[in-house]
């Protein structure tokens, strides 16, 4: 029972393991037109501390800096005045999406 109980461990960690290297896998498909296209359209609310936030940043990686990317520790009545009850929320097209985003998602989420 107990060596059935290490081994599903095992498999779960690394299914989990294979899922997060996949979402993380850069997409390197994404024309840096297309990174210029969601950037405008898009703007990211994210917290210091939060874990999925860190997450959200790898993802964007090098394109990063191309995106508004608005800390509510530092703009408290922004995000207040935006309704934002959680972190990572983008803005797109002035529709709110909570969590975190690959680009291919958010490419479709812009029709970039």
């Amino acid at each position: 029972m107990k060596k059935n109980l290490v081994m599903l461990s095992v498999v779960i960690l690394i299914i989990a393991i294979i899922l997060l290297i996949t979402y993380l896998k850069p997409d390197n498909d994404t024309p840096t037109e297309a990174i210029d296209c969601i950037a405008s359209q898009s703007e990211l609310y994210v917290l210091k501390t939060c874990g999925h936030c860190a997450t959200q940043k790898l993802i964007l990686k090098e394109h990063l800096d191309k995106f508004n990317v608005i800390e509510c520790s530092e703009n408290r009545d922004l995000c207040k005045e935006k309704d934002i009850t959680g972190v990572p929320t983008w803005i797109i097209n002035g529709e709110k999406y909570s969590g975190k985003k690959s680009l291919k998602e958010l490419k479709t989420l812009t029709e970039c």
